[in-house]
């Protein structure tokens, strides 16, 4: 998600929140539309406010800021392929009902099993790599604000059974090729 640019309303007034993500740095940026430089600030109407610290993991997953707009309490909320502003409890893009930025108890269950992989292969340069970056998908799918939470679980499980399925088919592989040559 590159650049997000979103126009709305309150109360007959036109406001305006811009995302950018500099895939260069990962920074996250909401900014003014004429900011010369690429720095972590929220911009609503061309009034900057500084972005609230958060947890690791919220930011692992994506953002979800409290701002003022026209006395109204708003949430502005950026996640995996998601950028939309909660007026009152309600979308504006997406017209749902807004719920916060959190990682749901049982996503933790799908990333211990794909941690558990490297106790399975008892280390290893692929293993490693899919016991840390498999757990990364499965916290920013279990809190994808877009989706329902029956296709989040299921999208965890799926990233879950994919990195196990990458995992014993080079265990397979390996052992085969160890085993002809034992021949």
């Amino acid at each position: 998600m590159p650049r997000e640019l979103l126009e709305f309303e309150i109360d007959g007034n036109k406001h305006i929140v811009h995302y950018e993500l500099n895939t260069t740095s990962g920074k996250k940026t909401l900014y003014e539309k004429n900011a010369s430089s690429v720095k972590q600030t929220l911009s609503v109407d061309n009034e900057n406010v500084p972005i609230e610290k958060a947890s690791f993991l919220i930011r692992l997953v994506g953002l979800d800021q409290k701002i003022m707009i026209s006395d109204k309490e708003c949430r502005v909320v950026v996640a995996k392929n998601f950028f939309d502003v909660a007026v009152e409890g309600k979308y504006i893009k997406s017209k749902k009902q807004y719920s916060p930025l959190a990682i749901p108890w049982w996503a933790w269950i799908f990333v211990v099993a794909c941690i558990s992989i490297i106790a399975f292969t008892r280390g290893g340069a692929l293993p490693g790599v899919l016991a840390f970056v498999s757990p990364i998908y499965i916290l920013q799918a279990s809190a994808a604000p877009q989706k329902s939470i029956i296709v989040r679980f299921f999208t965890c499980l799926g990233i879950t059974l994919i990195a196990w399925a990458i995992c014993l088919l080079v265990v397979f592989v390996f052992a085969a090729i160890l085993a002809s040559a034992a021949k």
